[in-house]
């Protein structure tokens, strides 16, 4: 997976040249790299609630009063922002 990535990611840098291949090269970068931050954040997601369903009911119950579950989304949703926030400048810096 990691060399289709790669060869694409090289496609992409190739036909920035031009404005219509720039503008397509950003339009698949940004395309790879949600491709990637979304299957990293699904096994992140699935591992933790697999986790979540091994413990005890109860503690299950308590940590979900005490807004546990609900901070699990939150923190996953402040990884994606603060990736996405780093990697836009490095993607800008293209041409």
């Amino acid at each position: 997976m990691s060399t289709i990535i790669a060869a694409l990611f090289n496609l992409f840098i190739g036909l920035s040249s031009s404005l219509p291949g720039r503008v397509l090269s950003a339009l698949g970068i940004g395309w790879l790299t949600y491709a990637g931050l979304s299957s990293v954040v699904a096994s992140m997601v699935t591992l933790t609630m697999s986790n979540w369903h091994a413990i005890p009911a109860t503690i299950y119950q308590i940590c979900s009063l005490a807004g546990l579950t609900d901070a699990v989304g939150i923190a996953t949703a402040a990884l994606t922002a603060r990736v996405t926030i780093a990697a836009l400048p490095k993607l800008g810096k293209l041409s």
